[in-house]
């Protein structure tokens, strides 16, 4: 489960997975809340996409859009880990480099941004 993070309809998921395959059926599911903090698993009812295989891939790019969030809104993204039956079919699953980012500004941008135009401000009052 990833921390609360800024999510509007541009905000993309994008991470590596990867199996150990060979006729293991290992699963992931991703899952979206926007209930801001919460982490019950009722919250956690959209998901996003999922990603199977019985074969060694590699490590694998995947990516989600979050085209389901109609407002912007703060939420989290959870991870499922599945298998049918795991005496038979379960084995590995890998996930690294999870990145989640969005056109929403963080506040300290909003600060950034802020001290950048006083400074043009103060240069430009202290060469007149």
């Amino acid at each position: 489960m990833t921390p609360v993070v800024a999510l509007d309809s541009s905000a993309m998921l994008s991470f590596l997975v990867q199996t150990a395959g060979n006729g293991f059926l290992d699963r992931i599911e991703v899952r979206l809340s926007t209930s801001g903090a919460s982490t019950s698993v009722a919250d956690f009812s959209t998901m996003l996409g999922s990603f199977q295989a019985s074969t060694l891939t590699g490590w694998v790019g995947l990516s989600y859009g979050m085209g389901v969030v109609d407002t912007p809104t703060s939420g989290r993204i959870a991870f499922r880990y599945g298998v049918d039956n795991v005496s038979t079919a379960g084995n590995y699953l890998g996930l690294d480099s999870v990145v989640i980012t969005s056109a929403i500004p963080e506040p300290a941008t909003y600060l950034l941004m802020g001290l950048g135009v006083a400074g043009l401000m103060l240069r430009r009052r202290f060469s007149a």
